[in-house]
């Protein structure tokens, strides 16, 4: 696609104008031409061929660079260690359907995904592993209080061993304490509101897609993948096959089930993601899923965990 230099024609800038005012944006002439470009992308995009559909939403106005460098941020690699997992997959999965998954929330810019995914698959794991009711815990308290001096740029194992050691308060509960946000609120007299405790965060065998389908028919699982892309940017539907780099995982997601497309034949892990509902279908994208070793679809196999409770007050 050829760089776009001139002022897009009225129709595109009417476009744009309406776009901006959906999304609150500021028209900005510069942001237009690059609204036109993303534009361009998404009509050339042959949905037919490739099986999955691209649409405007909320990072119509960003190159691909801002867009990796605002939404997505590289999550520094967790421990090697994997363990395997073994239990009996179902033929088809969907916890939303069960009622334990979390509704689509939106980060925003912040691009800072592990925490708010790591809450995300624990609230689910307490309402199937402990059969507490789904409840929210405070994604801003892991934020705040779990990743060190190093801000997002610490470690998974940070994010673990502080949810392991101190557990969590709900969101609602965490927001209520004094302190500003960015803050860590809590002191030794604040208690963990989780049911059941965290043991340890299981690791699901690396590469490994019929292991991962093996842990998602126990609950939603954490997975790391490379959204790095435009395809990935755009994404409105249907399972997505685009190009990505299995190696580069830069953003958390949640799986929380798979299926197949009756009409085509293909598999697919059914995804949560946290940019809200105006992103994918109503915030969850499909990704092709492979069986047999190997990284998956965007290296969705590579770097999957969830949390093993332990029993109440145990």
């Amino acid at each position: 696609m050829q760089p776009l230099s001139s002022p897009p024609p009225p129709i595109i800038l009417t476009r744009y104008a309406q776009w901006a005012s959906a999304y609150n944006r500021t028209q900005d002439p510069s942001r237009a031409l690059i609204f036109a470009k993303n534009l361009e992308f998404i009509k050339s995009h042959d949905s037919s061929s490739l099986g999955f559909e691209v649409q405007l939403n909320q990072f119509a106005d960003l190159t691909l660079a801002e867009f990796r460098a605002l939404a997505i941020r590289r999550p520094p690699a967790a421990r090697a260690s994997t363990v395997d997992f073994q239990g009996a997959a179902d033929e088809s999965v969907d916890w939303r359907a069960k009622d334990k998954v979390l509704p689509v929330h939106d980060l925003g810019m912040m691009g800072c995904s592990v925490p708010d995914v790591m809450v995300d698959v624990l609230s689910s794991a307490e309402a199937i592993q402990c059969k507490a009711p789904l409840e929210t815990f405070s994604y801003e308290q892991l934020y705040e209080c779990g990743d060190g001096p190093l801000g997002c740029a610490g470690s998974m194992d940070q994010f673990e061993q502080y949810v392991e050691k101190h557990g969590l308060m709900t969101s609602a509960a965490y927001t209520q304490l004094p302190g500003s946000s960015g803050t860590c609120r809590v002191n030794s007299t604040v208690v963990s509101d989780l049911p059941c405790p965290v043991h340890k965060w299981t690791k699901v065998t690396k590469d490994d897609s019929d292991a991962l389908k093996a842990a998602v028919s126990s609950g939603p699982v954490l997975v790391l993948v490379n959204a790095a892309s435009a395809d990935f940017q755009f994404y409105k539907s249907g399972v997505f096959q685009g190009a990505c780099d299995p190696q580069a995982l830069d953003h958390a997601m949640v799986v929380v089930g798979y299926d197949k497309d009756e009409a085509s034949g293909k598999e697919f892990w059914i995804v949560k993601n946290d940019w809200g509902t105006t992103w994918g279908d109503a915030g969850y994208i499909s990704i092709a899923r492979t069986s047999g070793k190997g990284p998956g679809t965007c290296g969705i196999a590579s770097a999957a965990s969830f949390p093993t409770l332990k029993a109440p007050h145990q």
